[in-house]
């Protein structure tokens, strides 16, 4: 959602904070993308076992094509707020490396 609104010129923030005003609606914050085993694994399972029997699994494909690309987004993004003062002149801090908030454990962790 966070990348159509940038490309349609609607505050990100604003319409999250619209949208989750309401009781049925929580929308996440955008991130480096999705990690530990549920999100990003398990729909693989089923990607696989839809080649296999020759079934269409556009949406669960679809999606994990758009979070498999959000970290290239991610720093992408960051370069580009870096660009007056230079890449190579800036120091960075990485923080939240964990795929979820009071979780130890990085592995599959998009960052």
């Amino acid at each position: 959602m966070a990348r159509f609104c940038e490309k349609v010129g609607v505050n990100f923030w604003e319409a999250r904070e619209a949208a989750n005003s309401q009781p049925f609606c929580h929308i996440h914050k955008p991130g480096a993308g999705v990690g530990g085993a549920c999100i990003s694994v398990y729909p693989q399972f089923i990607l696989h076992t839809a080649d296999i029997n020759k079934v269409e699994c556009n949406i669960a494909r679809l999606d994990r094509n758009v979070n498999n690309s959000m970290p290239a987004y991610f720093v992408d993004q960051r370069v580009k707020l870096l660009d007056g003062s230079g890449v190579s002149q800036s120091t960075v801090a990485l923080v939240g490396l964990a795929f979820r908030g009071g979780v130890s454990d990085t592995r599959l962790s998009p960052t």
